[in-house]
C-alpha cells in the first residue's frame, strides 16, 4: 500500500479495511495502522466528492488539534489506487478497543484504578477536544483504545462536529451511524445540538 508492506489485515467493513503495515524505507518507524477507505469511482461526480469529504472528515477535525497524549495520532492521508485513500495511523502496542474488552467479558478483570485511571484520561483528552471547539460526538467503547502501561487514546473523530463546518453525511444518515446506547440522547434526535456535556454523557 504505497510505501508501506502490509504486515496483516486486522477488519474490514463497507467503508474500510484495517491493515497494519511497515513503512518500506523509513525503518526507524514503527508499525503503523493503515486505515484504507473506498469510494465509488463509478458514481455520480456529486456523489464522489461527498464520499470524499466524508471520508476526510476525521481529519479535518484532528488538524485543528494540536497532539496529545491522550488522543490518536495520525499522519497525512495519501490516495492509492483509483478508489481509494490511506491513512497512516499510529499503532499502539496491544492496544484493544475498549468495546473488546467489554465483549469478551473481561470486565471483570479491570481493576477500580484502571477504570478511574482511564476516565480521567479519556476527559483529558475530551477536553483538549472541546478546547479547540471540536465535538467527538461518537464516544463509546469502540472508539477508546486502551493498552497496558496505562494507555488510553481517543480515535474515529469520523462523526465529530467541527465549528462552522457542516458534516458531509447530513441528516437520517448520520443519526443511524450513532451508538443508540451511548450517544446523548438530544444528539440522536439532531446531530447539531451536539454540546461538550453530550460527549460527557
Amino acid at each position: 500500500i504505497g510505501l508501506y508492506d502490509v504486515v496483516e489485515r486486522i477488519s474490514q467493513n463497507e467503508e474500510r479495511t484495517v491493515f497494519l503495515g511497515k513503512h518500506r524505507y523509513i525503518k526507524t518507524r514503527p508499525e503503523t495502522i493503515l486505515k484504507v477507505f473506498h469510494f465509488d469511482m463509478y458514481s455520480s461526480e456529486r456523489n464522489q466528492k461527498q464520499e470524499i469529504e466524508e471520508i476526510f472528515h476525521d481529519q479535518n477535525a484532528l488538524r485543528l488539534l494540536d497532539a496529545h497524549p491522550n488522543i490518536i495520532d495520525t499522519a497525512d492521508m495519501f490516495a492509492w489506487d483509483d478508489d481509494k485513500f490511506v491513512l497512516p495511523t499510529e499503532y499502539v502496542e496491544m492496544g484493544r478497543p475498549l468495546a473488546s474488552l467489554l465483549a469478551d467479558h473481561e470486565e471483570e478483570n479491570i481493576s477500580w484504578e484502571n477504570k478511574v485511571d482511564w476516565i480521567a484520561k479519556l476527559c483529558q483528552a475530551l477536553k483538549h477536544v472541546h478546547q479547540s471547539g471540536i465535538i467527538h460526538r461518537d464516544v463509546s467503547p469502540v472508539n477508546v483504545v486502551v493498552a497496558p502501561g496505562g494507555i488510553v487514546k481517543l480515535v474515529n473523530f469520523d462523526l465529530a462536529r467541527i465549528p462552522n463546518t457542516p458534516h458531509p453525511d447530513r441528516g437520517k444518515k448520520l443519526i443511524e451511524r450513532f451508538d443508540q446506547h451511548y450517544v446523548a440522547p438530544e444528539v440522536y434526535e439532531d446531530p447539531t445540538s451536539a454540546t461538550p456535556a453530550s460527549d460527557i454523557y
